[in-house]
Formats: structure tokens, C-alpha cells, sequence
């Protein structure tokens, strides 16, 4: 055996001794040939081509388009200086002996290829550029054969900077995944295999970092009601399900929340909140299969205003795919807003086209889609925005100290509170101009008065029952009025105030709730640090809440096991001190509860005083892919230990 290996290892360095001769001698002698290289253009690529916007620390591959007049393939190496002038990078192709360039167009892929047509696969796999700093990059600059290796009848050509393209920063998403189940169904968890496809598209095809984009999946939140059959009913789950949900993920921290369901009404999802007026834009439903990888990416586009092109959106359906992280470029895929099958991708429209417009209402044309059944139909529509995803993802909005204002709208036009409003850092639902003394034209207005019930400041708003309605897969978008419609809304709050009222535009009271002097104070007892579990274990979550005021307190829970980084909802305004919380399919770690009370409008919190530990066993998610291998690894771990120890032994290794 140990002969065997001797011989094999022996070949490979032999090999690899000649084929580098022979290869250089073939290179000197191609060299020879009369040609001329030049560069027809350079382009930096994170999403789609032709962007007008770069993200800081998305991966970024440079397209190069290089002309050779050489009769035969030669092979190039070419400097790349990137990210404001601050980098410089050799591509020298795969065994640093360049990469082939055949006669006539060659698109070079760098970092790592491709280099098309003579190289359709990447040698640099793992090889990526980022830029690292924000402004107006002038000198993307990309230079043929630096170091002079082969002759050309015009050395002067060999030079040539991309275009100035602007680099900006996108601030932090957070998407929550998190299961839902009803009464009358089992527990169950989200696997990995079913988010991780879902937050790579997004990541992929959206003009966010990987430092930027945080999913995390959540324990199973059960609702109380049991729908029966009007868990057809779109209004039912948006009040039910989608409504506490938002209020909760919005006091937390989350920019979008995934609820997922297994007693679906049909159809692949919905962006539940995004056509509601006002919209609540963090909720969209989705089905727990997950049919497609694009699902999620497709309802977070609604929420972000874009459209089929089948119906109210551009009818483009056709784009090229550029998935830098896979090295896949070029393919002509479908948008992944239409309802075409895998494999999906952004177009340039929806991507960074389409500047904020605001729809008129009036009649709308639907082109349909014959590739998916769908015939051409005419409409009669409200109003309603198309807005492009790098404008809105690529600023990040101001946040103030506001209070999340939220109720119901009923047909008769009252609107209901029947839960605490929270106070929140977040961004306020009211441009600047809509604060003091503003004339508009909106039906309502939430008026902040002070202890004299002097108004301080006025934020009007628009609110109707009238909404587009659609689920997707399921019928087009048309106008329907529901009975009644939750809203919630931020609104920032200002020195001096002690009242907030929702009025009609007329000034007539709906609802008031004052802000009392004390603030409620909350201590977590149990678990409070030191505590272990297993995971699947039901802990009783323990804490105690007074009120100096003798207000009525409703309490907001929420989990971290990144020590406070983010916290997971559990439950949104419950009366109780105490929540059984299911830890099935949660990881193993340390973790911290938190307890938000409010008096109607002041907030306490309190979080356990130290962390609390679920088992650090091996924990493997059975419907992963590659499950199996990782079985057969963890049941065989000591056969392995064994074999490489008596490889060691042999000096193999």
C-alpha cells in the first residue's frame, strides 16, 4: 500500500513539473502571432447589468468585453483597480498562466472567470470583489497584458475605465420566518432547508449586503381563534394573524415578517398589508411548502411596489440573469414578479428603473400572460405607487422616538383601539411637512395636544376600506371594500405631549388615550440566568409588572440568542405574567427573554439577568440537504477517528 501511494504521489509532482514547460513554451510561441487587443467596455455587476447604483460590500464581479484580432486563442492576464482606486487585482486566469482569449468578442468574468466563449466555468469559485467605501467611482480601471508578455500591433489601447457609477450604502433588513398554526394543528417548525433557498434569492437578487440582510426564524406562534372556514377570508387573517404579528415584529425591530402557514387559503402567498390604505408593509403570507426559492423575494417586492407584468406592473417578463455569488451570467431567465417557473430573476425596471409614480385611479389595461393562462383584462383601479427597489433600499430613513399608533377602521368610519400603543425607536409614517399647521386633503388626522388639550401638533392621514385585492396564483387585482381594516401607524412624539387623539378630518374625537406620569415598571423572574432546558422543552415564562398610575398593562415578549442583538417575538399585548413558550426546533445556545410593558402609551422593559442555556448537543435539521451524509458522519464519527489516525499512522497524511 505504501508503494502504491509512492508511485501516485511521485506521478502528480512529475506532472506538475512538465505541464507548466510545456505550457510557456506553447504561450511564447502564440505570442508570436500578429494581433491587436483592445477593450470594448468595463462594467462592475452585484444584480443585473446597466445598474445605475453599486452596494457597499455586495459581491461584485467586473465584466470586461476584450476584441482580440489574433487568428488563434491566446492566453491574457489583465490589472483590475477597483473601489475608489484603492485596490488592485491580477487576473492571471486559472494556474496563474492566464486565461484564454479566442478571436473576435471574449467577455471576461473577474474575479475567477468565466471567460467566454474559450472558458465557460469559473477557476475562481470563491473569488469576489466588494467595495468598501460610498460616493462616485471614477476609477474602475481595467489594463490588458501589464506586464507586456505579448506583442500587439498597438500597445496604446490597452487601458480603459468603466464609467463613473455611484456607490452607495444599504442600511440593515431583518426578515423574520416564522411558523403559525392554529388550534387545531400540530406543532411544527420551519427547516432550514426551507428558509435558507428563500434568503439566498433575496440576498441575491435584492440591492442588499450579506452584512446588511439578517433572517431569522422564530418559534411557533399559535393563534387563539380558530378560523374554521374564513380562514378564506383575506380581511379575517389580516386582523387575526397578520395584524398582532406586524405590531409585534415592528416593536422588535424586523423590516418584514414571513408568517408562515400550513392551513393556507390557497394560492403561493400574499403581501397582505401593501395595498391596504393606509399599508402595514411588514406582513406578507406564505405557503409552508415554499414551492419556489423566489417566493419570499416575490411578496417582499409587493411590499416594496412592484407588480406583475402580467397585470399593474411593467409588462416585462423576460430579464438576464447575473448571480455573482453562483458565477452564472447571461442567461436569459423570467422576473421573478410574474408567475413563470424557476429559474426567476430582477429585472432592470423593477431593479433601479422605475423613479416613485403614483398611479392614477381610473381604468387599467392587463396585458396577461398566455405562458401562464392569464388573458388580457381591463380594470377599474384606485390609485396605487410603482417604485423601483435600489431607490428605497439604498437611503436609510432617520428614526425618532415615536408611538406606535394602531387600531381598526370600521365601515361606519369609527376606529376601534383595543390594545396599547408602544413607544419605539422607528421611522415616523409622516413626512416632515405633514407636522404643524399642515393643509391637506386626507379624511383623519392624530393630533398630539398637552396638558391643556392645546393641539402641538397635527399628522393627517388618508384611511379607507377600499383596497387592491389579489392573492397571488389566485384570480387579478381588483378593487374590493372590506368591513373593517387595522392600521398602524408611527407617529413622533414631541416634547410637552399628554394626549393623542385619532380625529376625523373635522376634529371629531375616535379615540384618545393620555400619557400618565409613571411609567410601568416589568421584572423578568423566570427564567432569569443560569437556567438549563432541552430543546423541545414548554418553559412558563415568569415576570411582574406595577403601574403607579393604576393603568391597565399589557406586556410584548421576545427571545435573543445573539446576547440582545435581536429579539424574536413570542407574543404581542397580553394581560397575563406568565407565556408557555415551545423551544421545539429552536439551536442549541444561550438565551435572554424580554418583557416590554405598556400602560396604554409608556413602556417599561426588563430583560433576564442572565442567559439561560439549551443543550449543547448535536442537533441535526433532518430535512436539510446532504441530511443523510451528516447522519451517516455523526452515527460513524468513531469508525472515522479510527481511519485517519492509522492514515497518520502511515504518514498518508
Amino acid at each position: 500500500m505504501k508503494k502504491n501511494v509512492f508511485i501516485i504521489f511521485f506521478t502528480c509532482i512529475l506532472l506538475l513539473t512538465i505541464i507548466p514547460v510545456d505550457f510557456n513554451l506553447a504561450l511564447k510561441t502564440r505570442n508570436k502571432l500578429i494581433g491587436d487587443l483592445y477593450i470594448d467596455s468595463v462594467e462592475p455587476i452585484q444584480v443585473i447589468k446597466d445598474a445605475d447604483t453599486l452596494v457597499k460590500d455586495k459581491l461584485t464581479v467586473i465584466r470586461v468585453i476584450i476584441q482580440s484580432t489574433f487568428s488563434e486563442e491566446i492566453q491574457l492576464k489583465v490589472n483590475l483597480t477597483y473601489d475608489f482606486g484603492t485596490k488592485t487585482y491580477l487576473e492571471n486566469g486559472y494556474g496563474s498562466f492566464g486565461f484564454p482569449i479566442r478571436s473576435g468578442t471574449n467577455i471576461l468574468y473577474a474575479p475567477g472567470g468565466p471567460c467566454l466563449p474559450g472558458w465557460t466555468y469559473s477557476w475562481g469559485p470563491d473569488d469576489f470583489f466588494k467595495w468598501t467605501h460610498i460616493g462616485n467611482d471614477a476609477l474602475i480601471k481595467v489594463e490588458l497584458d501589464p506586464n507586456n508578455e505579448i506583442e500587439e500591433t498597438n500597445e496604446g489601447n490597452n487601458i480603459k475605465f468603466a464609467d463613473s457609477i455611484t456607490v452607495a450604502d444599504a442600511p440593515q433588513f431583518r426578515v423574520l420566518f416564522l411558523p403559525v398554526a392554529f388550534p387545531d394543528e400540530d406543532d411544527w417548525t420551519l427547516s432550514a432547508s426551507k428558509v435558507v433557498p428563500q434568503k439566498d434569492f433575496l440576498l441575491a437578487t435584492y440591492p442588499l449586503a450579506e452584512i446588511d440582510l439578517y433572517c431569522f426564524t422564530g418559534s411557533l406562534w399559535r393563534i387563539s381563534s380558530d378560523p374554521g372556514s374564513t380562514i378564506t377570508d383575506k380581511d379575517w387573517l389580516y386582523e387575526v394573524v397578520a395584524y398582532p404579528i406586524a405590531c409585534t415584529a415592528r416593536i422588535m425591530g424586523f423590516n418584514r415578517v414571513v408568517i408562515a402557514l400550513k392551513k393556507y387559503f390557497g394560492g403561493t402567498g400574499v403581501a397582505i398589508g401593501i395595498n391596504k390604505r393606509p399599508p402595514i408593509l411588514e406582513p406578507v403570507v406564505i405557503s409552508s411548502t415554499f414551492p419556489d426559492n423566489d417566493n419570499v423575494a416575490h411578496e417582499i417586492g409587493h411590499t416594496f411596489y412592484l407588480w406583475h407584468p402580467q397585470d399593474i406592473g411593467p409588462p416585462i417578463f423576460e430579464t438576464e440573469r447575473y448571480d455573482v455569488k453562483e458565477k452564472d451570467f447571461g442567461d436569459t431567465v423570467d422576473t421573478f414578479m410574474s408567475y413563470r417557473d424557476d429559474p426567476t430573476w430582477i429585472d432592470k425596471e423593477r431593479y433601479d428603473g422605475i423613479p416613485y409614480t403614483l398611479n392614477p385611479a381610473g381604468p387599467w389595461h392587463y396585458p396577461g400572460d398566455p405562458e401562464c393562462g392569464i388573458p388580457p383584462q381591463d380594470k377599474n383601479l384606485i390609485e396605487f405607487p410603482s417604485w423601483s427597489l435600489v431607490d428605497q433600499l439604498t437611503i436609510e430613513p432617520p428614526t425618532y422616538t415615536c408611538i406606535m399608533v394602531h387600531g381598526t377602521l370600521h365601515n361606519d368610519g369609527s376606529i376601534k383601539v383595543n390594545n396599547n400603543w408602544y413607544r419605539i425607536q422607528a421611522t415616523p409614517d409622516f413626512p416632515q411637512q405633514h407636522i404643524m399647521n399642515s393643509e391637506n386633503n386626507d379624511n383623519y388626522q392624530i393630533s398630539l395636544l398637552n396638558n391643556y388639550h392645546q393641539t402641538i401638533a397635527i399628522y393627517p392621514f388618508f384611511a379607507s376600506l377600499e383596497y387592491i385585492s389579489h392573492i397571488d396564483e389566485i384570480g387579478v387585482p381588483e378593487v374590493v371594500k372590506a368591513d373593517y381594516m387595522p392600521l398602524i401607524l408611527n407617529v413622533p412624539e414631541l416634547v410637552g405631549t399628554r394626549y393623542i387623539q385619532i380625529q376625523d378630518i373635522n376634529g371629531q374625537v375616535l379615540a384618545e388615550k393620555e400619557i400618565t406620569i409613571n411609567k410601568p415598571l416589568v421584572t423578568v423572574t423566570y427564567p432569569n440566568g443560569g437556567e438549563q432546558f432541552k430543546i423541545g422543552d414548554t418553559i412558563a415564562l415568569e415576570w411582574e409588572g406595577i403601574d403607579q398610575d393604576q393603568d391597565t398593562l399589557g406586556y410584548t415578549i421576545g427571545y435573543s440568542n445573539d446576547n440582545g442583538f435581536t429579539w424574536i417575538p413570542l407574543a404581542f399585548d397580553i394581560k397575563e405574567t406568565t407565556f408557555e413558550w415551545n423551544t421545539k426546533g429552536l439551536s442549541i445556545g444561550d438565551y435572554l427573554i424580554k418583557v416590554i410593558a405598556s400602560d396604554g402609551v409608556n413602556t417599561g422593559e426588563d430583560i433576564s439577568d442572565g442567559t439561560f442555556t439549551l443543550p449543547k448537543n448535536k442537533h441535526i435539521d433532518r430535512n436539510y440537504p446532504y441530511s443523510n451524509l451528516l447522519n451517516l458522519l455523526e452515527n460513524n464519527k468513531d469508525i472515522i477517528r479510527l481511519f485517519f489516525l492509522n492514515l497518520i499512522k502511515l504518514k498518508i497524511l
